[in-house]
């Protein structure tokens, strides 16, 4: 199984084990997931400079590399979607600590810099600690009546 198959069965893992309906839009599993991604782009350099040494051994010995390079192509192609992955797991954790930075301090923070050091704080991290539960359906109609 290739790096990209994990990489997918981890994020539907990570996707349907949260049951609210805020999804993978939570902090701590937004976090979970670049971690993961993370973990995937580690693994996956560390196979292709492996597989590389390798395939020029191989190659110095006199010996056909077709398969070896073949591997490597597939394997750089894992690494490209493990990238892709981490960046989007990036992008959405981002956006999701920017709407609580909002939601504290009712403004977009001026730089990234800002965010970074609000994160730090002790308001950026009781922000982010918790996430409110949304209603359930049931209690929501009772709420709006």
């Amino acid at each position: 199984m290739g790096l990209y198959q994990v990489l997918s069965k981890t994020v539907v893992g990570l996707w349907t084990s949260v049951s609210t309906p805020g999804g993978l839009k939570q902090v701590g599993v937004l976090r979970r997931r670049l971690e993961i991604a993370n973990q995937l782009v580690a693994q996956s350099e560390a196979l292709i400079a492996g597989w590389r040494e390798l395939a020029e051994r191989q190659q110095a010995a006199g010996h056909d590399t077709s398969m070896s390079r073949k591997l490597l192509e597939i394997f750089q192609a894992d690494l490209k979607a493990a990238l892709r992955e981490k960046e989007h797991a990036e992008r959405a954790l981002k956006r999701r600590v920017r709407d609580f930075f909002v939601g504290a301090k009712g403004r977009r923070p001026e730089t990234d810099q800002e965010l970074e050091e609000w994160l730090a704080s002790r308001e950026g991290n009781a922000a982010t600690a918790f996430e409110p539960m949304p209603l359930s359906p049931s209690a929501e109609s009772r709420h709006r009546s």
